[in-house]
């Protein structure tokens, strides 16, 4: 029998009144909510001359939804996001939009400009919700950009930001897909019978040719089978790489490759509480540290509808073994620290029958409700001596609509 420690534990925190510590640095929405919400997951890079991009996708909307299509577009700061000028959508070499989502802005060793995205369009691709993943270059800083090369023609992507250039060069984009007896979009859906794993491309072209990675992850458990969804992957000072993932078991995985991708070690448990969103994963140059953010949820919470309320980053000094300073950028309540939920416990944890955002009733502890409930796909751009964060923004009070705020907080305020 499970025993859910969660709903019958005495020791929840006291509410301080307190405003969140990282509310002292400056914040704002780099793209105002809207209902619907128009952008989703934005991604961060470093421009020419000092300056910053940012990138994410818009919905063109028509009268039948099922015409509806995203088309991918930037906008560059000069003041390391204090301001942000007008944005421009990206362009094919014919000057057409380029359509897609989930992208990835990349300084390539050749000084290029790479971008990975998924898309719809995948040639000779096999159709689905999100469709495969596609790669271009452009060498006028975003404006426009080459053909695409295929990486994945199945219905894979690459999270939001979770593609990198290693220190050699080698472009690498960790991917999940999903397998199902459905060949069209619905396999993709939360209720339907199917499992995701990840893995990995990699190139040593410039986004040329991509080869796949040898290992294929997901939680297997005496044969019992778990998702493991949206890889993040960053290079360690010894040349691994580290990859930490979703999962919905109430905490995220990690592993270990020693072999710049090809190959990884079995999934095992990260020592954190987790909800089913993706892990950010960076190294702060102020410090030398690793830092990671995600979405922090106990089981209770993800059932009771407060499952993307909280957005928790914390540093590792060991190159991921450990990790600590545990401080929220978003909570409804002053908890940074959920445990997580045992070992050995292997339970899905989703509202199966209710899947929503709810405010809490408990408004003692948690103080700053009612609030904004869906918060996740953080991304993390150190630039001199601060960090500039940007990640989904919306649903609870924000009502239908959501956009995507940012905050610029000092090095080495996580460190502290």
């Amino acid at each position: 029998m499970v025993v859910d420690t969660d709903l019958h534990t005495n020791d929840q925190p006291v509410s301080t009144g307190k405003p969140l510590d990282a509310d002292r640095f400056p914040y704002s929405y780099i793209v105002e909510p809207q209902r619907p919400p128009i952008a989703v997951e934005g991604t961060l890079c470093r421009g020419k001359d000092g300056a910053i991009y940012f990138s994410t996708n818009d919905v063109v909307l028509h009268d039948d939804p099922k015409d509806d299509y995203r088309v991918l577009w930037m906008k560059s700061s000069t003041d390391n996001g204090r301001t942000w000028g007008e944005k421009w959508r990206l362009k094919d070499l014919s000057g057409n939009d380029i359509e897609g989502l989930h992208n990835t802005l990349l300084r390539l060793e050749s000084g290029r400009l790479g971008l990975v995205y998924s898309s719809l369009n995948v040639p000779d691709g096999r159709t689905g919700r999100d469709g495969g993943t596609l790669f271009r270059s452009s060498d006028d800083e975003g404006r426009t950009w080459s053909d695409p090369t295929v990486i994945e023609p199945r219905f894979g992507i690459c999270c939001t930001g979770h593609a990198i250039v290693l220190e050699g060069g080698r472009i690498v984009v960790p991917v999940f897909k999903w397998i199902s007896y459905d060949p069209t979009g619905e396999a993709e859906s939360m209720i339907s019978p199917s499992l995701s794993y990840s893995y990995v491309y990699v190139s040593d072209d410039q986004g040329r040719t991509w080869t796949q990675s040898l290992s294929e992850l997901f939680v297997s458990h005496y044969r019992a089978a778990y998702d493991l969804e949206e890889p993040a992957v960053i290079e360690l000072n010894d040349g691994r790489l580290l990859m930490h993932l979703r999962c919905q078991l109430g905490g995220g995985y990690r592993c270990f490759s020693d072999d710049q991708g090809i190959s990884w070690t079995r999934p095992e448990r990260l020592p954190y509480a987790a909800g089913y969103t993706p892990h950010c994963l960076k190294r702060n140059p102020t410090t030398g540290h690793l830092l990671t953010m995600w979405t922090q949820v106990s089981r209770q919470e993800i059932l009771c509808g407060l499952h993307r309320h909280r957005l928790t980053c914390a540093v590792s000094r060991d190159e991921g073994r450990t990790w600590e300073n545990f401080k929220n950028l978003e909570s409804l309540d002053d908890l940074t620290v959920v445990n997580p939920p045992p070992t050995d416990r292997f339970e899905v944890i989703e509202q199966w029958e209710d899947y929503g955002y709810y405010q809490p009733v408990n408004t003692e502890r948690y103080h700053r409700a009612p609030g904004v409930l869906r918060i996740g796909y953080p991304d993390v751009l150190f630039v001199d001596d601060e960090a500039i964060i940007v990640y989904d923004h919306g649903m609870g009070t924000l009502g239908e609509s959501g956009g995507i705020k940012q905050r610029i907080i000092p090095g080495d305020w996580f460190s502290q």
